[in-house]
């Protein structure tokens, strides 16, 4: 089907979910070549999917879209690192959110009052004091907290998931919402039972505090 396609030398080629069928392995393969195919070529290859892996890997720029309008373009990293809003923070990838009120700014950070005390992330929206605002924080971005780190919160361990390589700790946030922590799986993580008390922090310069907005569906 791609090969026919291309035969007759469009603009712009439209994939539509084209691998969505397609067993793990094979996609992931597929995808490879996808984006060879692409390169070679030099078609403009407009790819849908739902598969946050493939726009991350495949694409030289990303567009997310909530009810038919765009929210953000960029590349994998830009929408991944730099969300510009709440719905892109929450819908691609992981993401911790803490909401609370802007207390004040610091060269380019944010100090956030939330349910969990003062923490401070990139103000990368340019927030200022006395507006509601949201902090995101990415689960991979999160650590034990030692004697001297910033932006510590306290709460309890909810349960944990060893999926190999990586190593999930769920701690009670927000209302419904948990509190994830992943880390690379290095052999010697600290054990923690359920219910107990755990300290987790994250750097400043790995949050973003944004304006209060729509949020992605669970």
């Amino acid at each position: 089907a791609i090969a026919r396609a291309l035969a007759v030398e469009p603009n712009v080629l439209l994939l539509d979910e084209p691998l969505s069928a397609l067993d793990l392995k094979l996609r992931q393969h597929m995808r490879t070549e996808l984006r060879a195919i692409q390169q070679r070529v030099g078609i403009t290859f407009i790819y849908i999917t739902h598969d946050q892996g493939e726009a991350l890997t495949m694409s030289d720029r990303i567009a997310v879209m909530s009810q038919g309008i765009i929210q953000q373009v960029g590349t994998g990293t830009e929408v991944y690192e730099n969300s510009q809003t709440a719905f892109v923070a929450s819908f691609v990838g992981e993401n911790n959110p803490f909401h609370g009120k802007v207390v004040g700014t610091e060269g380019g950070d944010a100090l956030v009052d939330t349910a969990f005390g003062r923490l401070r992330g990139r103000n990368v929206r340019g927030m200022q004091a006395g507006q509601p605002a949201m902090l995101f924080v990415r689960p991979e971005s999160m650590s034990f907290a030692n004697g001297d780190a910033e932006n510590v919160i306290e709460s309890q361990v909810l349960h944990s998931e060893f999926e190999g390589s990586f190593f999930s700790v769920f701690l009670r946030g927000e209302g419904s919402k948990d509190i994830v922590m992943s880390m690379t799986n290095s052999g010697d993580l600290p054990q923690y039972q359920e219910g107990q008390s755990a300290r987790v922090a994250f750097k400043a310069e790995r949050a973003l505090v944004l304006p209060v907005g729509e949020v992605a569906d669970e």
